[in-house]
């Protein structure tokens, strides 16, 4: 049945009155039910609105009849654009409603007769709070059937354990290692993954190694993948191929039926690695948030691959990091190379060593300043549910830094997918300084790219160099996307579903590193 003109009005008062004159605790929160005396409504509307209540009584009884007659329209409020619900309820029914254990329903302010009956409306939309909770809940849930289970990693190491003595033998005399790097050494890697390695140059031995395996001895050197290739199929490897334009070769394990990839180490990744590890033990969000950031990106092929020019892996969790320090109203982390409070641990790794590095950038060998602080517990005023660790017992030995952020998990990832759906912030990203800008350069040193993630040692380098065009543009959409659809309700895994467009994205899993 369609509503006449005045059962419009009526309705439409009705609305602004319950909001005016709500009898109910609600506080700010706009999504809690508002309660009125049904009697007080009536009043309301004889005093002020009299002709249209007149016409509505020659075809109901009373006011009670003609709401129950309308239950099934809703009301919309024009300014906070809730949909409303009502109905009509005694006292007692009322404060015996389930819908109070949820905070649906809130006590009323002060005595009301039992005899009186009740306008209550509500809204069945879900509240920003109980969205974000949701969605911590189906973060945690949806990385635990996603990524490797710590017991598994045994199977990455005994891979890397076994290439690392063949690494060992063959350059021996550079002190040279393989070491595990990228998803699996952070703890972030998915089920299907594949084991990812490099070969590491200590930086005290790496001029010495430039200058011995110079042109005459190339072939026999750590950067000629086709002579590490080789020694891998000594030591059982199949199905190996080296691709020497991206410094990378992959084979297959035969042993833990893994697929591998093992390159060289130029530019202090395996450095660089180990003080993202020190990120994730600052705060418990951060190594969750990651994660899930490096799920997402993956299921919609937003990470770099041969062929599609996007953003790698460690560009991501660098602006995870970034947001993080910067990128919210209260910070959850600082930065580790630049840290806003004053370090007096004697212990502390800053403190320890000179932190200056040899590597090659820019087909040179350079000196470049590598020192971080690994003395840093982070405390939250706001709530103990997030401390993370230190690495000392001591807190004599730690420097302690006081964050306000309560924000759950849900929440920082609607604001990450939101700060990151704005082209600017990309311009520059980077975690050596507190407040994200450039360390070392000019602002206007980044304008000529779409993203410039700045290295956090070799500060000159842009990790997002490659990351152009439609490319960019496919990230900053499928953000903005994410980020209407998990406020709109929609749960992780919905918004995690793989991107499979052809002309877009290729089927491929190999991200950067």
């Amino acid at each position: 049945m369609a509503l006449e003109e005045c059962d419009i009005s009526l309705m439409t008062a009705s609305l602004r009155y319950t909001c005016d004159n709500n009898i109910a605790e609600n506080g700010k929160n706009e999504l809690i039910a508002k309660v009125v005396k049904l009697t007080d409504i009536e009043t309301y509307l004889r005093q002020n609105m009299l002709q249209d209540l007149n016409k509505m009584l020659i075809r109901y009884s009373n006011l009670q009849e003609f709401f129950s007659a309308k239950h099934d329209y809703n009301f919309v409020d024009r300014d906070s654009r809730n949909d409303w619900k009502y109905e009509i309820i005694s006292v007692n029914k009322y404060n015996q409603d389930e819908r109070h254990k949820i905070k649906k329903f809130p006590s009323l302010k002060a005595y009301v007769s039992y005899k009186e009956l009740l306008f209550v409306m509500y809204t069945n939309k879900k509240s920003y709070s109980d969205i974000t909770e949701n969605l911590t809940a189906q973060i945690y849930e949806s990385l635990k059937g996603h990524l490797i289970p710590e017991t598994q990693y045994s199977v990455h190491r005994d891979v890397r354990n076994r290439v690392n003595a063949m690494v060992q033998e063959i350059f021996s005399e550079v002190w040279a290692t393989a070491e595990l790097i990228g998803s699996a050494e952070k703890g972030l890697a998915i089920i299907e993954t594949r084991v990812v390695m490099v070969i590491h140059i200590p930086p005290i031995s790496f001029k010495m190694c430039s200058e011995h395996f110079d042109s005459e001895n190339w072939k026999t050197s750590p950067y000629n993948l086709e002579y590490v290739s080789e020694h891998l199929k000594n030591i059982g490897m199949k199905n190996v191929e080296t691709f020497s334009e991206s410094n990378r070769c992959f084979f297959y394990d035969p042993v833990t039926r893994m697929n591998c990839r093992l390159g060289t180490d130029l530019g202090l990744v395996y450095e660089r690695d180990e003080m993202i590890l020190e990120y994730f033990k600052l705060d418990k969000r951060v190594k969750p948030l990651a994660a899930a950031v490096n799920h997402f990106t993956r299921n919609h092929w937003l990470q770099k691959t041969f062929h599609f020019q996007l953003l790698g892996s460690t560009c991501y969790i660098i602006m995870v990091l970034r947001f993080l320090m910067s990128g919210l109203k209260t910070p959850v982390i600082i930065s580790l190379q630049n840290p806003p409070v004053i370090c007096k641990s004697t212990r502390c790794r800053y403190n320890r060593d000179n932190g200056r590095l040899v590597t090659k950038f820019n087909d040179e060998i350079r000196e470049f300043y590598v020192k971080y602080h690994d003395c840093i517990r982070i405390k939250n005023s706001a709530t103990e549910d997030y401390y993370g660790y230190g690495n000392f017992s001591e807190e004599s030995e730690s420097t302690i830094w006081t964050s306000k952020n309560n924000e759950n998990l849900g929440s920082l990832l609607i604001g990450f997918f939101r700060f990151y759906s704005n082209g600017w912030n990309y311009r520059p990203v980077s975690i050596i300084n507190n407040d994200g800008t450039l360390f070392g350069m000019a602002k206007e040193d980044c304008q000529s790219t779409v993203a410039f993630v700045q290295d956090p040692y070799i500060t000159q380098k842009n990790l997002a160099k490659t990351c152009y065009g439609k490319y960019y543009k496919s990230i900053i959409e499928t953000f903005k996307a994410a980020e209407m659809a998990l406020k709109n309700g929609a749960s992780f895994d919905e918004i995690c579903e793989p991107h499979v467009e052809q002309d877009v994205c290729p089927l491929m899993s190999q991200s950067n590193v």
